[in-house]
């Protein structure tokens, strides 16, 4: 055991984290060399924006059915389909002349490579107990230090051309396949001998409480904290019948957790969205100097790593439901320092949004595992699905409402009444489940006085 978690455990996310490391390279690729692939492709930036869309509509789609393939047949399957699409992808670019190939590669296969979107947040539930949001922080680190290393390393000089780029990429998928195949299938056995005999962390002993403690309320299942057990090699009784999937969506339907979870993951999306696509027009917008808009661009890459890690340990630490509103709290300062854009706001919004940035995706997700009905892959990826569609409305929403109004006022405050709500509906669903868990207390102690 390494910090109360099997070492295999680590070793998995330490694979994981280096390939989604050398995966930032695609980012990389699109982010840099556009002038040099649309001169090569002889077309214009709007046919890069149009692949990129197709990615991502796909990506939001393909959400939700690979976390059905992952309940049926593991997230390890879902994951060798998901690098499959992905060295697919590269390999067309590569060899598939003009705009088809870049099309297939960048936006059908890359968005097909979605099918393995839920796959490792299953695989961290699967593996971790005590330090699950920790663990999902550290591999949301892997892509924000990825650009950060990687971008001075291949962009200065201009030494590398983006088909070779494109050809690393391709032998990192074709690396990742038989860890898919082999790896996360071996010592799926093992992994419940490793962790059966380990303690359940606070938040996974507040939702285990027994049917007599917590009660069913509002048509919610009683609460669970068995990890969702889906191992690499086989799903733990996923639904069969489409009756008991249409019972599995209407549980997580009525589920209060799992409601606002996922308006939270579209709010986050829709702030993700406007930061990655926007904030830097924002700036500009504003006259804020370049050396300005660059220093508070690196300064959000860095606190996207250490903020993560810090709301992570609260995550792990504190009742999940208080940490995300206090995550939320935060980008509601976030965005009301943006609006007015003031002489520090670039910094200092970059600060707060940095610090709240990987967070709300974990934290939302582990959440809604440990509280919410219906089968873990699909819930998953339906969470994920909402993420990407908020992120999808924030890339169109702002060019749009910029081109009407010559300005990104509207899209700031969208952002900031959206954190707003989702604060406001952590705090009250925190009041909710400490509710209900202190009559548990009182009524567990008359039954020991009792017995």
């Amino acid at each position: 055991m390494l910090f109360k978690e099997p070492k295999f455990a680590w070793l998995l996310l330490a694979v994981l984290w280096c390939f989604t490391f050398a995966g930032s390279l695609g980012r990389i690729v699109i982010a840099f060399f556009q002038p040099e692939i649309t001169a090569d492709l002889g077309v214009e930036r709007d046919f890069l924006g149009f692949t990129w869309s197709t990615a991502i509509v796909l990506t939001a789609v393909c959400a939700p059915l690979g976390g059905l393939l992952a309940d049926r047949k593991g997230y390890a399957a879902a994951m060798g389909i998901s690098a499959a699409m992905n060295a697919l992808g590269a390999a067309s670019v590569l060899f598939i002349p003009g705009t088809l190939g870049y099309w297939l590669g960048n936006g059908l296969l890359a968005g097909l490579s979605g099918l393995g979107a839920a796959s490792a947040y299953m695989l961290v539930q699967d593996w971790f107990r005590h330090h699950r949001a920790k663990a999902l922080a550290l591999l949301g680190s892997a892509g924000s230090l990825g650009l950060a290393v990687l971008t001075p390393l291949l962009t200065q000089g201009h030494k590398y051309e983006w088909r070779q780029l494109y050809a690393v990429l391709l032998v990192v998928h074709l690396l990742f396949l038989p860890l898919a195949a082999l790896v996360f299938r071996s010592r799926a056995a093992s992994r419940h001998e490793d962790t059966e005999n380990v303690p359940l962390s606070e938040n996974q002993e507040l939702s285990a409480a027994p049917e007599t403690i917590l009660p069913p309320k509002d048509g919610q299942k009683p609460l669970s904290a068995a990890p969702s057990g889906h191992s690499g090699a086989s799903p733990a009784n996923p639904p069969q019948s489409w009756r008991e999937k249409s019972a599995a969506l209407l549980d997580m339907a009525r589920n209060r957790v799992f409601l606002v979870v996922s308006f939270s993951l579209l709010a986050c999306g829709f702030s993700m969205g406007t930061v990655e696509m926007n904030l830097a027009a924002i700036h500009q917008h504003s006259h804020v100097p370049t050396a300005t808009i660059a220093a508070s661009l690196s300064l959000l890459g860095v606190l996207e790593v250490c903020g993560g890690l810090l709301f992570s340990y609260f995550l792990d630490r504190s009742s999940r439901s208080s940490a995300l509103a206090l995550l939320f709290g935060v980008r509601v300062l976030a965005f009301s320092l943006l609006l007015p854009h003031l002489q520090l706001s670039p910094v200092f919004f970059s600060l707060l949004f940095g610090a709240s940035y990987v967070g709300a995706v974990s934290g939302g997700i582990l959440l809604a595992d440990e509280n919410a009905g219906g089968p873990g892959g699909l819930r998953t990826g339906f969470l994920l699905l909402l993420h990407q569609l908020g992120g999808a409305a924030a890339a169109l929403g702002g060019g749009i409402l910029y081109r009407l109004q010559h300005s990104y006022q509207t899209v700031i405050a969208v952002n900031l009444i959206l954190s707003a709500l989702a604060f406001v509906f952590f705090l009250l669903l925190s009041r909710h489940l400490a509710a209900r868990r202190r009559p548990s207390r009182g009524s567990s102690a008359e039954l020991e006085a009792s017995g």
